[in-house]
């Protein structure tokens, strides 16, 4: 479990836990799938499924959930700053740690 920091406009930091659900997966370059659920303290929690951990040898990269259209993949989930970098970092800390790099 990682914990993030988000800044909330004029507020203190806020903190969210990331907790990560990892499913082993060989498919190629994708090596795994992760469900994400971040706490929001009282207000509840936010579960994100479907992130893909790709790795060809090297660093491994984590993608968006995402489903395909006609000609390509689209995100289904847009995460952007510091909230991220968290679930990215939770996601690969996860991945390495079950030794699957």
């Amino acid at each position: 479990m990682a914990a993030s920091k988000i800044p909330a406009g004029n507020e203190s930091e806020m903190h969210f836990p990331v907790t990560v659900e990892l499913r082993p997966v060989d498919k190629g370059k994708l090596r795994a799938v992760a469900d994400v659920t971040i706490a929001l303290g009282p207000q509840g929690t936010v579960k994100l499924c479907g992130f893909a951990v790709f790795s060809d040898g090297k660093a491994p990269h984590v993608g968006a959930p995402s489903r395909q259209g006609k000609s390509r993949y689209f995100d289904t989930v847009v995460l952007n700053g510091e909230i991220r970098r968290s679930v990215e970092t939770a996601v690969i800390t996860e991945f390495e740690s079950q030794g699957l790099n």
